[in-house]
């Protein structure tokens, strides 16, 4: 993620990106623009000192995505949400979780919360629940700032590429391919 190459390139982390540990990546957290929207000055100087960028990603390959690694196969540290979320998206779907479906993962039992499920769930008003899923708008504020370049995560390795050359630096993106939307 960039995340990771962000953090590599400022020497927060000491391993290459492709090596660092998500208990690493999430001990650190990256601000968001909306966490300065008091401070003009600093905005202010960061639109006029730093290189600005976003990569976007098409919504629904963003929400299969998120479904598939935080409900269906979630590895064993992210698998709360599925603790956490699913008592909810049942309740919001009208599903009883007394006879709803369940899968053991990691040992431990869990709603087996389908790809429908989460949906419905996002459209009755759960889609700002939490920042994996909130719309990238809400987040990044794109509309407010200007953005030197915007990059899309289907070309993620050729645009992360594009961009370490626009800022003049030796570090290159070493995944080789870009994803494709299936």
């Amino acid at each position: 993620t960039w995340k990771k190459v962000v953090f590599y390139t400022l020497g927060i982390v000491k391993t290459h990106s492709i090596n660092t540990s998500l208990d690493t990546l999430y001990s650190h957290r990256m601000p968001y623009m909306k966490d300065f929207k008091n401070d003009t000055q600093r905005i202010k100087y960061m639109q006029d000192n730093y290189f600005s960028f976003i990569f976007s990603r098409h919504p629904f390959d963003r929400l299969y995505s998120v479904y598939r690694n935080k409900f269906q196969n979630p590895v064993v540290k992210r698998s709360s949400f599925l603790h956490y979320f699913g008592p909810i998206i049942l309740k919001v779907t009208g599903k009883n979780p007394n006879t709803h479906s369940k899968k053991i993962m990691h040992g431990i039992e869990y709603y087996d919360i389908t790809f429908e499920e989460f949906l419905t769930f996002l459209t009755f008003g759960g889609y700002d629940a939490d920042d994996h899923w909130a719309p990238q708008t809400s987040l990044c504020q794109i509309c407010k700032y200007e953005l030197d370049f915007i990059g899309r995560f289907e070309q993620l390795y050729s645009d992360s590429n594009k961009i370490f050359k626009l800022i003049q630096t030796d570090v290159t993106f070493s995944i080789s391919h870009d994803y494709k939307q299936k």
